[in-house]
């Protein structure tokens, strides 16, 4: 990539209706003062009304006005540039909001196949699933209904209206075009009760009249005929104009339509009738998940899938973004769920190409990938890198001690009586979601093996059932999210995957439920190796290959994060967007994550470095707290036994069973230690954050509750629990629970420094998640997404570089007492961005190179050296501090670190500056005649370090 494009660090924002364009214009300069190199926006495009994040698009060629004006993000950008900052701008290609406000869907259910917009959305017409294959085809299945399709219909909840886009129909705050060639229903009605009512409108009923035969010609919507299309679109246009000019023109018109509407909407077969006739088929949205006939993101009825791997649809989807980096505003992507293409590789190269060409150099890019613990980024795919959540992984990792993390797993296993693992848990969850969220995908994709056993003599007189229930296992058992085969050339990396995967579901399932010939079958296809091995039907297996890969994303995701993330409450804090599903090993020690920086370095030197995304699970302060856990297991089993006894007396018993339940309870007491507030007077507002969290955490969890069957007395007893312990009074829980918890939140905010010092200065590109730069003790969204006071972080960062100018040695004392308050993270994230852009060569593309330490406390220091030329730059940062120094006291000087050294490099220089502290620090010498540095001289006045080499 070429370096110009690379920035030097990305702040994410979340625009909605409380920030929008002209707010963050108003940022700029604070954002540029901080050291930040690009705003990292989410999408500007047209999102359905309300929505808070802007991933439901309903007009990729609009710009979503209840963010601002295309005048106001031209002002954005303009800003930006005046102060040098690029933008980084998320795009989703994956879907598109199913709503009426997107134009590109109402279209297809308009005209359905006929629609010049059909082959833009993954839409199966012909659908072979449950007894929708017995319907007439050719239509898509809308599930909006909030009770069967009869009791809607009969109670006339479904009523008609018109305007200028012609007859619709209306369901609540559903509206959806009606077919014109179905029209000539409706206008018999019109024409027979404006004819009753007004019989000297001749001409009007004559105009009607000449309508109507106009539809009656019409040509159906199940036509693919280019000769047949063109005057289907035309007469429909000019029907539904000559309608509404009656309408709008006739007040007798008007009056008798709505006489019709009322007597159509009272008369169900009627309506049923004119219903059949149109391209979509309304049903209960319980039927979704076994009959839905479009692809989805995810389980999400209303986001529908778009097909970017079509060029008309990929240049349809793309123009505005593209034309954005030619006026140079944008310079460079974030790409939304890569996982969900069809083929991310060639639309990674599709869109390189069409940035680059636009920018006349090479665009920056990233995408949204989760990666297994040992899975790797495709080397081929034209792109920076991820968005950063190998990385939130790999240096959370570090900060959790391993074997304490083993007695806190046997802790919950007695105290839940649960012996299942977390890959345990995993797999049945993976199992549970395409049972109850994705049948209607398992059931196409069994269809479509079904018919390629039939061409298989090994295979043909196996069970459909067993080959169902095979990919099932195959799938639950993935290890990452999915593979990416594309041509009849499978990877290693591929093959390997499969092997293993084909291997688990094997050890996982019973011969007497699946056979062998199954999995042989499976392995077969997914491997692409057909009996007898025609070309054809290697091209067949490629298809369903293809297919399943954008299957098992969102099934893994689903399964994994949104699922077993809130079954399994162990240690929360490793239950995180792009966790290890397996845990067979521990988290990273350092020697792992030191190899991690340095592959990344050699092969993703430009990809992000993110710790909180509006996605993760928790905030990277609420996690640096809850890892502390880790550190006092014992402690924790007495705290989990004890306030569980305590409280006991505020639980409710629901279907004969206490809530909350013991996984729900060390779920509620971990997100209490890890996301109090600091402040008292934030206690009732965090109250209502943890219910809310709470809602979220138990119907995502599927056990009790679900967003689609809630359990509503099992909620109330978790929420009335939570707030009865929260209130409860001075000498009970609350005051056992503010004692350990102010330990955990010491301990957790050294844990955040840490972290924060590593992900500036390792390789990649340091990301900040808006108004993380003070302490961020947010929960999963919405919660993440209130609103940040930048007024406040303004003013601290002014008073800060003036009291760093005044008054250094005393700034550093007032930041450290008082750490609460947040200002040592905003000083650590000033001074360290800061130097980052003075040295940007060193930190681009600079050598990374791992630092021993020696001595009492050395595996609780993490360091290491970037160095270009002449160039040296240190990063020493402590881990497992409780084994420091105790709460209320900071790991600083000699009585802390006692002989504990750096071991430094040959050739490294002897003189070293604090980046921090100022203070200047010379290298003596180890045995062997090394040079070293103490770490009581590095770490004596402040608890992290950010050392340059004196030239």
């Amino acid at each position: 990539m070429t370096r110009a494009l690379i920035p030097l660090s990305t702040y994410r924002v979340q625009f909605n209706k409380d920030f929008r364009f002209v707010d963050c214009r108003d940022i700029v300069p604070y954002l540029h003062m901080l050291g930040i190199g690009a705003l990292y926006s989410s999408p500007r495009f047209r999102a359905r009304r309300g929505s808070e994040h802007g991933y439901d698009v309903a007009s990729p060629l609009r710009v979503n006005s209840e963010v601002g004006t295309d005048e106001e993000f031209a002002e954005l950008c303009t800003k930006l540039s005046d102060y040098a900052l690029g933008l980084v701008l998320d795009i989703v290609p994956n879907h598109m909001a199913a709503s009426h406000e997107n134009p590109w869907w109402m279209d297809v259910l308009e005209n359905g196949r006929s629609s010049p917009y059909a082959h833009y959305f993954d839409i199966e017409w012909h659908p072979t699933v449950s007894k929708a294959a017995f319907l007439p085809d050719n239509r898509v299945l809308l599930p909006i209904l909030g009770d069967l399709y009869g009791n809607v219909l009969e109670r006339g909840e479904l009523t008609l209206g018109v305007d200028e886009t012609g007859f619709f129909l209306r369901y609540y705050d559903h509206k959806t075009p009606l077919d014109p060639a179905s029209y000539e229903d409706i206008l018999e009605v019109w024409l027979n009760q404006l004819a009753s009512e007004h019989p000297q409108q001749g001409e009007v009923i004559d105009e009607l009249e000449n309508v109507r035969l106009l539809v009656r010609g019409i040509p159906p919507n199940s036509t693919t005929d280019s000769e047949q299309i063109a005057p289907r679109l035309n007469e429909g246009r000019k029907a539904k104009q000559r309608i509404f000019e009656v309408y709008r023109d006739y007040p007798e018109a008007r009056t008798a339509f709505d006489a019709t509407m009322r007597r159509i909407g009272e008369e169900p077969e009627r309506l049923h009738a004119l219903l059949e006739k149109q391209a979509f088929r309304l049903a209960f949205w319980k039927m979704a998940h076994e009959e839905i006939n479009y692809r989805r993101f995810f389980d999400i009825n209303d986001l529908v899938c778009l097909r970017v791997e079509e060029e008309d649809v990929f240049a349809a989807r793309h123009h505005v973004i593209i034309q954005l980096i030619a006026e140079k505003k944008v310079t460079g992507l974030r790409v939304d769920h890569i996982d969900g293409l069809y083929d991310p590789e060639t639309y990674l190269e599709q869109l390189q190409s069409a940035a680059a060409n636009a920018a006349s150099q090479p665009v920056y890019s990233v995408v949204e990938k989760i990666l297994g613990r040992d899975e790797c980024l495709p080397r081929t795919w034209k792109t920076c890198g991820t968005t950063g959540y190998d990385f939130l992984n790999a240096v959370n990792g570090i900060m959790v001690e391993a074997e304490g993390l083993r007695s806190i797993e046997a802790t919950y296993a007695r105290f839940t009586g649960s012996k299942e693992s977390f890959a345990d848990v995993s797999y049945t969850r993976n199992k549970q979601v395409m049972r109850e969220l994705f049948a209607a995908e398992v059931q196409a994709l069994g269809n479509r093996l079904g018919r390629l056993a039939a061409q298989d003599p090994k295979a043909r007189d196996v069970p459909l059932s067993q080959i169902i229930a095979a990919m099932v296992e195959i799938t639950a058992c993935l290890r990452v999210y999915r593979t990416y085969i594309r041509s009849f050339d499978v990877s290693r990396t591929d093959r390997s995957t499969l092997e293993q995967t084909l291997e688990c579901a094997r050890r996982r399932s019973s011969t007497d439920e699946i056979g062998d010939p199954a999995f042989e079958f499976l392995r077969r296809v997914l491997l692409l190796e057909p009996i007898p091995p025609h070309d054809k039907t290697r091209e067949e297996y490629l298809t369903f290959v293809r297919r399943w890969q954008q299957f098992s994303g969102p099934v893994i995701a689903k399964g994994l994060e949104d699922t077993a993330g809130y079954v399994h409450n162990s240690l929360i804090s490793v239950n995180e967007v792009g966790g290890d599903s397996q845990r067979e090993r521990p988290p990273m020690d350092a020697a792992e994550f030191h190899q991690f920086l340095q592959n990344r370095l050699r092969h993703w030197p430009h990809t992000m470095n993110a710790t909180s995304t509006h996605d993760t699970k928790r905030s990277e302060d609420v996690r640096a707290r809850i890892n502390v856990l880790s550190e006092f297991p014992q402690e924790w089993e007495k705290c989990l036994a004890r306030w569980s006894k305590l409280n006991r007396r505020h639980k409710t018993e629901v279907d004969g069973i206490e809530v909350p339940t013991p996984a729900e309870e060390s779920l509620l007491y971990q997100t209490l230690l890890g996301a109090w507030p600091f402040d008292a007077s934030e206690e009732h507002a965090f109250l209502e954050r943890v219910q809310q969290f709470l809602t979220k955490a138990v119907r995502e969890a599927k056990v009790y509750s679900r967003w689609t069957q809630q359990n509503e007395p099992h909620e109330k007893a978790w929420l009335s629990f939570a707030a009865e312990i929260f209130n409860s009074s001075a000498g009970s829980f609350r005051q056992e629970f503010l004692r350990f918890q102010r330990k955990i939140a010491w301990h957790g905010a050294l844990n955040s420094l840490s972290q924060l010092l590593i992900k500036i200065t390792a390789p990649g590109v340091p990301d900040f998640y808006q108004g993380s730069e003070l302490w961020d003790l947010s929960l999963v969204d919405p919660d993440n997404r209130r609103p940040v006071d930048f007024r406040k972080r303004i003013q601290m960062l002014e008073d800060l570089r003036k009291e760093q100018s005044a008054r250094p040695r005393r700034l550093l004392r007032e930041i450290l007492t008082g750490w609460r308050d947040g200002r040592v993270k905003l000083y650590v994230t000033d001074k360290a961005l800061e130097f980052r852009r003075l040295r940007a060569s060193v930190y681009e593309d600079g050598d990374y190179l791992p630092l021993d330490c020696c001595g009492v406390w050395q595996s609780n220091v993490f360091a290491f050296a970037r160095k270009k030329k002449e160039h040296w730059c240190l990063t020493i940062v402590p881990r497992f501090t409780t084994r420091l120094a105790p709460s209320g006291r900071m790991p600083l000087g000699s009585t802390v670190w006692q002989d504990t050294f750096i071991s430094l490099p040959d050739h490294a220089p002897q003189s070293w500056q604090s980046m921090l502290t100022s203070d200047k620090i010379s290298a003596g010498s180890e045995t062997g005649g090394k040079r070293a540095l103490r770490l009581s001289d590095i770490l004596d006045h402040f608890p992290v370090a950010l050392l340059e080499a004196n030239s």
